[in-house]
């Protein structure tokens, strides 16, 4: 489900094999660029007011099989969910891998690799694999000149 107001440029979205597969994109978001891959019946939710930058990967599930060696079965059959939350910035060349999860107000740096689940808000999170390097920041969608140059401040 994709709510009003959504601006999206460049967006590749491909459903693997399975079913139950969801994707919601929240009110205001803009999407550069994008490509994501749900199957197995994994979701992805992509929160109100965000901004996506380009060249972004997001991968809800890991799309071939992982098996015991000794009994054949099958170790990675679980269903899966990737959360972004409310006004976040994802950075150019972010990957967010299966059951990552980026809280409201968070900042992703750019080339962050995002493998796990995170829950302060209010933080930038960078690196491979992705950690929370600052606390107690938010953005704004206007320029740094726009708000230096803001006629109302």
């Amino acid at each position: 489900m994709i709510q009003p107001n959504v601006m999206v440029w460049i967006f590749f979205v491909v459903f693997q094999a399975g079913t139950g597969n969801k994707l919601t994109i929240g009110r205001n978001t803009v999407i550069n660029g994008a490509k994501i891959w749900l199957g197995n019946g994994s979701e992805l939710h992509i929160g109100d007011d965000c901004m996506l930058s380009y060249e972004i990967i997001i991968r809800t599930t890991d799309g071939h099989a992982i098996m015991d060696a000794t009994t054949g079965a099958i170790l990675n059959n679980q269903r899966n969910a990737c959360v972004i939350g409310n006004h976040c910035w994802v950075g150019l060349r972010t990957i967010v891998n299966k059951n990552a999860q980026i809280p409201d107000n968070t900042i992703v740096a750019s080339g962050t690799v995002l493998t796990g689940r995170f829950s302060e808000t209010h933080t930038v999170i960078a690196g491979n694999p992705g950690r929370v390097i600052k606390t107690g920041v938010v953005f704004s969608d206007k320029s740094i000149y726009a708000l230096m140059h803001d006629s109302n401040q």
